[in-house]
């Protein structure tokens, strides 16, 4: 879950779809750590909902055209990886 900082934005590799709107990365952070345990041989089910340009308010309401980032949550959801913010504050 998160903003560009969690979505690899610049960091090219883009997912199908994402680039020009939330550049979901293969070179996130988050896909690096889920590529890595499952080069050891652990099971991980992985969904990433990061977008870039996203703020705290995208986390209970649609942007971009996506859900909820919250909606992705789960009862089996063991972790969250999460980043955001730097949109609230006008960072860029």
């Amino acid at each position: 879950m998160g903003d560009s900082f969690g979505s690899g934005t610049g960091a090219g590799d883009y997912q199908d779809g994402t680039e020009g709107g939330c550049f979901r990365s293969a070179n996130s952070y988050s896909e690096v750590i889920v590529d890595r345990l499952r080069r050891r041989g652990d099971r991980v089910s992985f969904t990433n909902v990061t977008c870039s340009g996203a703020c705290v308010s995208s986390f209970r309401t649609s942007f971009k055209g996506e859900p909820p980032q919250f909606e992705a949550l789960r009862r089996d959801t063991d972790l969250v990886l999460l980043s955001i913010g730097a949109g609230d504050v006008d960072f860029a």
